[in-house]
């Protein structure tokens, strides 16, 4: 079934055929506000207790290691530290949400994982300054000069690493390590099977998409265009800002980091036109798609697909994602292929 074939068995969209425009569209989103966590307990027992039934309650997204690195430094007075997700493009640990650590650390963070095996050879690991000098060119010049340890903690199964949560500044766990430490080390495999259900395995699932150049993309769409022009069917195309699907999410997961978020949500939005069309990015935010549907098909739909398939992804936002477009149709707004391009490219 193609794209536009799911969208219209989608029993939970209904459309008034009627009601048809080309223009800015977009999609309300119900506004949504981070999770407040309760009151963390102070007998390290109840802790532990504390910390697996928030993890429970956790909706399980791509989003996820926003919401538990929250968990995490609600839990353990985390003033200063950094999640690291698994990059699945090319294996690394990059920071997904953090806090407290400045700029130059969030954009040099980026961890190998023979690195980070010898940095922290089991589930917990304390890192002096002699083992410092490992992370010396993953830090800034602030953060290398700092004398208090860094504590590291391992998320994964017996099969793979998922995540890492680097601590640079924190009261409570190095007033109690002990007890934190055991509260980290029972918390590594359960995070890191969540982190892989509903982050890396739907994340893997998804076809590398094939981004076409700003160039390449408008000649494609020429050449569909002659070619379609004896038949019943038409060209959907469309700019996206990402943008506002960026600030919707960091609204519920203040922690997560601006650019993989964005990453994450320019991977999903190619996948699911690249499928079924042509797409191409412009730096920083903006998606140009096309995608052949037959006509009298409404190129709302796909925005609705598209939102639809974020708001899967990221269930922590109610509603839907507030996905801002330009919408036009060839032939049905105009049979000039190229003077919609225009439209479309240069559009502000």
């Amino acid at each position: 079934m193609g794209l536009m074939n799911r969208v219209l068995h989608n029993p939970g969209y209904q459309r008034d055929q009627h009601d048809h425009q080309d223009a800015v569209v977009t999609e309300p989103l119900e506004q949504a506000a981070p999770r407040q966590l309760d009151p963390v307990p102070s007998e390290p027992a109840r802790r532990l207790e504390f910390a697996l039934k928030s993890l429970e309650m956790i909706p399980g997204g791509i989003g996820f290691p926003g919401a538990v690195f929250d968990l995490l430094a609600h839990t353990l007075s985390i003033s200063a530290g950094a999640f690291l997700a698994r990059d699945i493009d090319d294996n690394r640990y990059k920071v997904w949400a953090h806090r407290g650590i400045d700029p130059t650390t969030r954009g040099r963070l980026i961890l190998k994982r023979r690195t980070i095996d010898e940095l922290v050879p089991e589930r917990v690991a304390y890192i002096d300054e002699t083992k410092r000098s490992l992370l010396g060119e993953h830090l800034s010049v602030r953060e290398r000069s700092m004398q208090e340890p860094l504590l590291l903690c391992r998320f994964e199964t017996k099969t793979r690493l998922c995540g890492l949560l680097v601590v640079f500044r924190s009261d409570e766990l190095f007033a109690d390590s002990e007890n934190a430490e055991l509260l980290l080390a029972a918390l590594s495999e359960p995070v890191a099977r969540v982190l892989h259900r509903y982050r890396e395995s739907p994340l893997q699932g998804l076809l590398p998409p094939l981004v076409l150049e700003l160039s390449d993309f408008r000649r494609s769409i020429q050449t569909t265009a002659r070619r379609l022009l004896s038949s019943t069917h038409g060209i959907v195309l469309t700019r996206i800002r990402l943008r506002s699907i960026a600030d919707s999410v960091l609204s519920v997961l203040p922690s997560a980091d601006r650019y993989q978020v964005t990453q994450d949500i320019r991977r999903v939005a190619a996948a699911l036109f690249a499928a079924s069309g042509d797409v191409s990015i412009v730096e920083p935010d903006t998606l140009f798609a096309a995608v052949t549907m037959p006509a009298g098909e409404h190129g709302e739909l796909l925005l609705h697909q598209l939102s639809s398939r974020f708001g899967s992804l990221f269930p922590e936002l109610p509603g839907s994602f507030a996905v801002e477009a330009l919408v036009r149709q060839w032939p049905v707004d105009s049979d000039d292929i190229a003077g919609i391009l225009d439209t479309l490219l240069n559009h502000t």
